[in-house]
């Protein structure tokens, strides 16, 4: 985070730091890219988690309480923004269409957070194709086109970062960061793994300081730290305090904080492997830092810039060695801000070795902007169609995996009428519980009739089945 000292922000205008025809140029890709959205959010894939997060978002229309009258484990605050839109729209088999496409102005303020942590910090070109960069990177394309947490996640994040970097760090900045901190937590408890980040990566930029034998502010220091932790409390005790109104909040606690830090069945262990692995991923960042911490000299975006590469090491790093699913929905915070350092190196490449990389000036940025382009392209292509639902299929199957559940829902046609069926498989001690995942969902889809049989493969405990 920043010092007493502002970063001051260039008085030149947008046009005369940026070359008319690279600003157009990221114009017309933008709105393409607002095309592919489009495309993808109805012809996607279905991911197995947005039925989830939706029949959450459908029990809160339908004035139930999450956790308490069904499971679920997730923070609950993303699917509780949603459901007055949900409401809106009702009940309707493609409701992942439209809730999908909301999820696009989402995506739009990560990609304005990226691109403003990047034009403070180094230049409003760098800035700019930090963005293009972020919105191009395929998996952060794909991750944040699908109904998920993740995506109101990744925006509170840079929202915090970018809050912690542009301006002098006063009490009301670090209370606003620490709300910001607070309300990721309730959208996401992964974001305790990006507390730890920021918390080392402030901590390294200390070491470094001190080592150099820079006078650091302690008391200071702790009045912010006791600041942005009042402000992060707020949020969390707010939610608390309502599910603690409704009777709800021993549930909570458990499906959110409990069930989650359980060993998922078949996952192995961390072991004494993590902390080495930990080590290794973090050993080349460290040394590119203490580098360019020699190098800031007086510059006052250099600690800044320096907290925002730690903080990503860190995390990516503690991801990659620690976390025990990794998932790539889970790097939806840490993809834009590489991209924001991708788009840093390219822009000072021609200052740094003009000979080889100033005719380059423009080239390089379009060619690494277009090949991200037609890596989405190819990945998927947009007229594909993956998301015909019970209008227009004969067979719709969702499988998702929640903690220790691993449940599948399938609709098919049965004496020529849509028939929905879904099994659960988990573990012995929690094979009861695991019900009421499967209940909402046929809820949800306006079922009639549910009926239950045993199954007897190996591994899966309940079979259920609702005509429509």
């Amino acid at each position: 985070m920043t010092s007493k000292s502002a970063i001051s922000p260039s008085s030149r205008p947008f046009f005369d730091e940026v070359p008319r025809i690279e600003v157009w140029f990221a114009i017309g890709l933008f709105v393409l890219l607002l095309v592919l959205k489009i495309f993808y959010a109805v012809h996607y894939r279905i991911d197995s988690d947005e039925p989830q997060h939706l029949h959450v978002v459908w029990g809160w229309t339908q004035h139930m309480i999450p956790y308490r009258d069904y499971f679920d484990n997730h923070s609950p605050l993303f699917q509780m923004l949603c459901a007055p839109l949900f409401a809106t729209l009702g009940t309707r088999a493609a409701i992942i269409i439209p809730m999908r496409l909301a999820m696009i102005p989402v995506f739009a303020l990560s990609v304005y957070f990226v691109g403003r942590i990047a034009g403070t910090l180094v230049s409003a070109r760098a800035g700019l194709w930090a963005a293009v960069f972020a919105a191009l990177w395929p998996r952060f394309f794909f991750v944040t086109t699908e109904f998920r947490p993740d995506d109101l996640w990744a925006v509170l994040w840079l929202a915090a970062l970018f809050s912690g970097i542009s301006g002098p760090m006063t009490l009301p900045r670090a209370f606003i960061i620490g709300l910001l901190l607070g309300t990721s937590l309730c959208v996401s408890a992964k974001t305790v793994l990006l507390l730890v980040s920021m918390a080392a990566g402030t901590i390294m930029i200390l070491i470094l300081q001190a080592r150099m034998g820079q006078k650091i502010a302690w008391l200071r220091l702790l009045r912010l730290s006791c600041v942005i932790a009042a402000g992060a409390a707020i949020p969390p005790a707010m939610l608390s305090l309502f599910f603690v109104l409704h009777g709800a909040f021993g549930q909570m606690f458990y499906c959110v904080i409990t069930h989650n830090i359980l060993p998922a069945a078949g996952a192995a262990a961390p072991g004494v492997l993590w902390l080495p692995k930990w080590v290794a991923f973090l050993a080349i960042p460290i040394g590119i830092g203490v580098y360019l911490f020699r190098r800031s000299g007086g510059n006052p975006k250099g600690m800044p810039a320096l907290w925002i590469w730690f903080v990503t090491s860190f995390f990516y790093a503690t991801l990659k060695a620690f976390w025990p699913f990794v998932t790539r929905e889970d790097y939806v915070v840490s993809d834009p801000l590489f991209m924001g350092i991708l788009a840093a190196l390219v822009v000072s490449l021609p200052e740094i070795w003009p000979r080889i990389f100033a005719p380059l000036r423009f080239a390089l940025p379009l060619s690494i902007a277009l090949l991200g382009l037609g890596f989405i392209l190819k990945s998927d292509s947009p007229f594909r169609v993956f998301t015909r639902l019970l209008p227009s299929s004969d067979r719709w199957t969702v499988r998702a995996f929640a903690g220790r559940y691993a449940w599948s829902v399938g609709i098919t046609k049965f004496e020529g009428r849509m028939v929905l069926a879904g099994w659960l498989s988990c573990g012995r001690e929690q094979r009861n519980k695991g019900v009421i995942l499967f209940i909402p969902l046929c809820r949800m889809f306006g079922l009639t009739r549910i009926e239950s049989s045993d199954l007897r493969n190996a591994g899966f405990s309940r079979i259920f089945a609702a005509r429509l």
